[in-house]
Protein backbone atom coordinates (compact mmCIF):
# COMPACT_ATOMS: atom_id res chain seq x y z
CA UNK A 1 0.00 0.00 0.00
CA UNK A 2 1.30 3.45 -0.89
CA UNK A 3 2.09 6.07 1.70
CA UNK A 4 -0.84 7.39 3.70
CA UNK A 5 -1.43 11.15 3.75
CA UNK A 6 -3.36 12.84 6.55
CA UNK A 7 -4.94 16.13 5.51
CA UNK A 8 -7.95 18.42 6.16
CA UNK A 9 -11.10 17.56 4.26
CA UNK A 10 -12.05 19.42 1.07
CA UNK A 11 -15.55 20.03 -0.35
CA UNK A 12 -14.86 17.60 -3.17
CA UNK A 13 -14.33 14.87 -0.54
CA UNK A 14 -18.01 14.84 0.46
CA UNK A 15 -19.01 11.75 -1.61
CA UNK A 16 -16.04 9.85 -0.17
CA UNK A 17 -16.84 11.06 3.36
CA UNK A 18 -20.38 9.73 3.02
CA UNK A 19 -19.09 6.38 1.81
CA UNK A 20 -16.68 6.14 4.75
CA UNK A 21 -19.39 7.13 7.26
CA UNK A 22 -21.88 4.59 5.91
CA UNK A 23 -19.24 1.84 5.97
CA UNK A 24 -18.72 2.43 9.67
CA UNK A 25 -22.15 3.36 11.01
CA UNK A 26 -24.89 2.58 8.43
CA UNK A 27 -26.76 5.77 9.35
CA UNK A 28 -29.57 7.08 7.12
CA UNK A 29 -28.80 9.93 4.75
CA UNK A 30 -30.83 12.46 6.76
CA UNK A 31 -28.71 11.84 9.86
CA UNK A 32 -25.49 12.34 7.94
CA UNK A 33 -26.91 15.47 6.30
CA UNK A 34 -27.85 16.88 9.71
CA UNK A 35 -24.35 16.36 11.09
CA UNK A 36 -22.73 17.98 8.06
CA UNK A 37 -25.16 20.91 8.20
CA UNK A 38 -24.60 21.58 11.91
CA UNK A 39 -20.98 20.65 12.50
CA UNK A 40 -18.86 20.23 9.39
CA UNK A 41 -16.58 23.25 9.23
CA UNK A 42 -13.34 24.03 7.40
CA UNK A 43 -11.26 22.69 10.30
CA UNK A 44 -13.84 20.10 11.40
CA UNK A 45 -12.61 16.93 9.72
CA UNK A 46 -9.38 15.12 8.88
CA UNK A 47 -9.08 12.40 6.23
CA UNK A 48 -6.49 9.73 5.58
CA UNK A 49 -5.77 9.37 1.88
CA UNK A 50 -3.93 6.63 0.05
CA UNK A 51 -3.38 6.45 -3.70
CA UNK A 52 -5.30 9.72 -4.00
CA UNK A 53 -8.42 8.29 -2.36
CA UNK A 54 -9.85 9.24 1.08
CA UNK A 55 -10.17 5.94 2.97
CA UNK A 56 -10.64 7.07 6.58
CA UNK A 57 -12.14 10.13 8.28
CA UNK A 58 -12.70 11.62 11.73
CA UNK A 59 -14.62 14.73 12.78
CA UNK A 60 -13.73 17.36 15.41
CA UNK A 61 -16.50 19.14 17.35
CA UNK A 62 -15.89 21.93 19.89
CA UNK A 63 -17.24 21.76 23.43
CA UNK A 64 -16.79 22.93 27.03
CA UNK A 65 -16.41 21.26 30.44
CA UNK A 66 -17.52 22.82 33.69
CA UNK A 67 -15.54 21.73 36.73
CA UNK A 68 -16.70 22.00 40.35
CA UNK A 69 -15.73 24.65 42.92
CA UNK A 70 -15.88 27.58 40.48
CA UNK A 71 -12.89 26.49 38.44
CA UNK A 72 -12.36 27.93 34.97
CA UNK A 73 -14.26 26.06 32.22
CA UNK A 74 -12.09 23.75 30.14
CA UNK A 75 -12.39 23.84 26.34
CA UNK A 76 -12.44 20.52 24.53
CA UNK A 77 -12.60 19.06 21.05
CA UNK A 78 -14.80 15.99 20.70
CA UNK A 79 -13.30 13.44 18.28
CA UNK A 80 -16.26 11.84 16.54
CA UNK A 81 -17.22 9.14 14.03
CA UNK A 82 -13.80 7.69 13.21
CA UNK A 83 -14.29 5.19 10.40
CA UNK A 84 -12.19 3.45 7.75
CA UNK A 85 -13.30 1.68 4.58
CA UNK A 86 -13.39 -2.09 5.22
CA UNK A 87 -10.74 -2.94 2.63
CA UNK A 88 -8.25 -0.60 4.34
CA UNK A 89 -8.76 -1.77 7.92
CA UNK A 90 -6.07 -3.62 9.84
CA UNK A 91 -3.30 -1.35 8.55
CA UNK A 92 -3.35 1.11 11.50
CA UNK A 93 -4.73 3.84 9.23
CA UNK A 94 -7.40 4.70 11.78
CA UNK A 95 -4.91 4.95 14.65
CA UNK A 96 -2.64 7.19 12.59
CA UNK A 97 -5.59 9.42 11.75
CA UNK A 98 -6.70 9.42 15.41
CA UNK A 99 -3.25 10.62 16.47
CA UNK A 100 -3.30 13.44 13.92
CA UNK A 101 -6.82 14.49 14.96
CA UNK A 102 -5.71 14.50 18.59
CA UNK A 103 -2.73 16.71 17.75
CA UNK A 104 -5.03 19.16 15.96
CA UNK A 105 -7.54 19.11 18.82
CA UNK A 106 -4.91 19.86 21.46
CA UNK A 107 -3.50 22.70 19.36
CA UNK A 108 -6.78 24.63 19.70
CA UNK A 109 -8.39 23.23 22.90
CA UNK A 110 -7.38 22.45 26.46
CA UNK A 111 -8.41 18.84 25.96
CA UNK A 112 -9.77 16.26 23.56
CA UNK A 113 -12.56 13.76 24.24
CA UNK A 114 -13.81 10.61 22.57
CA UNK A 115 -16.48 8.02 23.32
CA UNK A 116 -15.42 4.60 21.97
CA UNK A 117 -18.17 3.09 19.82
CA UNK A 118 -17.80 -0.15 21.79
CA UNK A 119 -16.48 -0.70 25.35
CA UNK A 120 -14.05 -3.27 23.92
CA UNK A 121 -12.20 -0.42 22.17
CA UNK A 122 -11.35 1.33 25.45
CA UNK A 123 -8.20 -0.75 26.14
CA UNK A 124 -7.11 -0.23 22.52
CA UNK A 125 -7.13 3.55 22.96
CA UNK A 126 -5.56 3.36 26.41
CA UNK A 127 -2.67 1.30 25.03
CA UNK A 128 -1.77 4.27 22.84
CA UNK A 129 -1.02 6.10 26.14
CA UNK A 130 -2.38 9.41 24.88
CA UNK A 131 -5.81 9.00 26.47
CA UNK A 132 -6.95 8.31 29.99
CA UNK A 133 -10.40 7.66 31.44
CA UNK A 134 -12.38 10.89 31.52
CA UNK A 135 -15.85 10.04 32.80
CA UNK A 136 -17.45 7.16 34.61
CA UNK A 137 -21.17 6.52 34.97
CA UNK A 138 -23.62 3.87 36.07
CA UNK A 139 -25.30 1.87 33.34
CA UNK A 140 -28.06 -0.72 33.78
CA UNK A 141 -30.54 -2.67 31.70
CA UNK A 142 -33.93 -2.26 33.32
CA UNK A 143 -37.24 -3.86 32.36
CA UNK A 144 -40.67 -2.48 33.15
CA UNK A 145 -41.39 -5.65 35.14
CA UNK A 146 -38.46 -4.91 37.45
CA UNK A 147 -39.91 -1.53 38.47
CA UNK A 148 -42.68 -0.81 41.00
CA UNK A 149 -46.22 -0.93 39.66
CA UNK A 150 -46.93 2.79 39.82
CA UNK A 151 -45.45 6.22 40.39
CA UNK A 152 -46.84 9.54 41.63
CA UNK A 153 -44.90 11.29 38.86
CA UNK A 154 -45.96 12.06 35.30
CA UNK A 155 -43.59 12.41 32.36
CA UNK A 156 -43.86 15.69 30.44
CA UNK A 157 -41.98 16.24 27.21
CA UNK A 158 -39.65 19.24 27.03
CA UNK A 159 -38.18 21.25 24.19
CA UNK A 160 -34.43 20.94 23.83
CA UNK A 161 -34.02 24.58 24.93
CA UNK A 162 -36.10 24.06 28.09
CA UNK A 163 -34.23 20.85 28.88
CA UNK A 164 -30.84 22.51 28.42
CA UNK A 165 -31.78 25.31 30.81
CA UNK A 166 -33.11 22.95 33.49
CA UNK A 167 -30.09 20.68 33.04
CA UNK A 168 -27.59 23.48 33.65
CA UNK A 169 -29.48 24.56 36.75
CA UNK A 170 -29.50 21.00 38.09
CA UNK A 171 -25.78 20.55 37.43
CA UNK A 172 -24.58 23.87 38.87
CA UNK A 173 -21.39 23.25 40.80
CA UNK A 174 -21.07 19.67 39.55
CA UNK A 175 -18.43 18.43 37.08
CA UNK A 176 -20.11 18.11 33.70
CA UNK A 177 -19.95 18.77 29.99
CA UNK A 178 -21.99 21.65 28.55
CA UNK A 179 -23.58 21.06 25.16
CA UNK A 180 -24.22 23.71 22.49
CA UNK A 181 -27.68 24.13 20.99
CA UNK A 182 -26.47 22.47 17.77
CA UNK A 183 -25.64 19.36 19.80
CA UNK A 184 -29.25 19.16 20.99
CA UNK A 185 -30.52 19.79 17.46
CA UNK A 186 -28.47 16.90 16.11
CA UNK A 187 -29.51 14.62 18.96
CA UNK A 188 -33.16 15.39 18.19
CA UNK A 189 -32.55 14.59 14.52
CA UNK A 190 -31.09 11.27 15.65
CA UNK A 191 -34.32 10.61 17.59
CA UNK A 192 -33.59 11.85 21.12
CA UNK A 193 -36.48 13.33 23.11
CA UNK A 194 -36.28 15.26 26.40
CA UNK A 195 -38.47 14.71 29.46
CA UNK A 196 -39.18 15.79 33.01
CA UNK A 197 -40.85 13.63 35.67
CA UNK A 198 -41.22 15.60 38.88
CA UNK A 199 -37.79 17.15 39.30
CA UNK A 200 -36.01 14.38 37.36
CA UNK A 201 -34.70 15.05 33.86
CA UNK A 202 -34.23 12.46 31.13
CA UNK A 203 -32.96 12.26 27.56
CA UNK A 204 -34.02 9.12 25.68
CA UNK A 205 -34.10 7.53 22.24
CA UNK A 206 -35.17 4.16 20.81
CA UNK A 207 -32.60 1.89 19.21
CA UNK A 208 -32.99 -1.76 18.13
CA UNK A 209 -36.14 -2.26 20.19
CA UNK A 210 -34.70 -0.85 23.38
CA UNK A 211 -34.96 2.60 24.90
CA UNK A 212 -31.63 4.22 25.74
CA UNK A 213 -32.06 6.72 28.59
CA UNK A 214 -28.74 8.38 27.88
CA UNK A 215 -29.16 10.81 30.77
CA UNK A 216 -31.23 10.38 33.92
CA UNK A 217 -30.70 13.18 36.43
CA UNK A 218 -32.88 12.29 39.40
CA UNK A 219 -32.47 15.75 41.03
CA UNK A 220 -33.71 14.44 44.37
CA UNK A 221 -36.40 12.13 42.99
CA UNK A 222 -36.29 8.35 43.19
CA UNK A 223 -34.89 7.21 39.81
CA UNK A 224 -37.38 4.32 39.67
CA UNK A 225 -40.38 6.61 40.17
CA UNK A 226 -39.02 8.86 37.42
CA UNK A 227 -38.52 5.98 35.02
CA UNK A 228 -41.95 4.35 35.50
CA UNK A 229 -43.93 7.01 33.54
CA UNK A 230 -41.29 6.86 30.80
CA UNK A 231 -42.10 3.19 30.24
CA UNK A 232 -45.62 4.30 29.30
CA UNK A 233 -44.47 7.18 27.07
CA UNK A 234 -41.75 5.13 25.35
CA UNK A 235 -42.65 1.41 25.44
CA UNK A 236 -39.65 -0.89 24.95
CA UNK A 237 -38.48 -4.38 25.86
CA UNK A 238 -35.58 -3.02 27.91
CA UNK A 239 -34.32 0.36 29.10
CA UNK A 240 -30.58 1.07 29.06
CA UNK A 241 -30.27 3.68 31.80
CA UNK A 242 -27.26 5.91 32.44
CA UNK A 243 -26.92 7.86 35.67
CA UNK A 244 -24.06 9.91 37.16
CA UNK A 245 -21.98 8.64 40.06
CA UNK A 246 -22.89 11.68 42.17
CA UNK A 247 -26.51 10.50 42.52
CA UNK A 248 -28.27 7.23 43.32
CA UNK A 249 -28.89 5.03 40.31
CA UNK A 250 -28.94 1.47 39.00
CA UNK A 251 -26.28 -0.65 37.42
CA UNK A 252 -22.54 -1.13 37.32
CA UNK A 253 -19.95 1.59 37.09
CA UNK A 254 -18.19 1.82 33.73
CA UNK A 255 -15.75 4.07 31.91
CA UNK A 256 -17.74 5.94 29.29
CA UNK A 257 -15.42 8.49 27.71
CA UNK A 258 -11.68 9.05 27.34
CA UNK A 259 -9.79 12.30 27.46
CA UNK A 260 -6.42 13.74 26.56
CA UNK A 261 -5.23 16.97 28.18
CA UNK A 262 -2.81 19.62 27.06
CA UNK A 263 -1.79 20.13 30.69
CA UNK A 264 -0.44 16.79 31.88
CA UNK A 265 -1.53 17.51 35.46
CA UNK A 266 -5.13 18.45 34.54
CA UNK A 267 -7.39 16.80 37.10
CA UNK A 268 -10.93 15.79 36.17
CA UNK A 269 -13.14 14.22 38.88
CA UNK A 270 -13.99 10.56 38.30
CA UNK A 271 -17.69 11.41 38.55
CA UNK A 272 -17.39 13.90 35.67
CA UNK A 273 -20.68 13.74 33.76
CA UNK A 274 -20.38 13.22 30.00
CA UNK A 275 -23.40 11.09 29.03
CA UNK A 276 -24.12 12.06 25.41
CA UNK A 277 -22.14 10.72 22.49
CA UNK A 278 -24.27 11.88 19.54
CA UNK A 279 -25.40 8.29 19.15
Amino acid sequence: MKEKVIRPWKPEDLPALREIWKAGFHDPEEDIDAFYRLFLREDGCLVAETEGKPVSAEYIVSGVYHLPDGKTPVSTSYLYALSTLPEYRGCRIGLKLQSAALDQALSVSDSATLVPSEPSLIPVYLRERRFRPLSRLREARVTKESLPDSSPLEAARLTAAAYAKLRETALTGLPHSVYPQTWYELSETYGTSYWRAGRALMAAYVQDGRCVVSELLACGEDWKEALIPMTERIPASVYLVRTPLFQDGPGEERVFSLGSFRAADQIIPQDFWFPFSLE
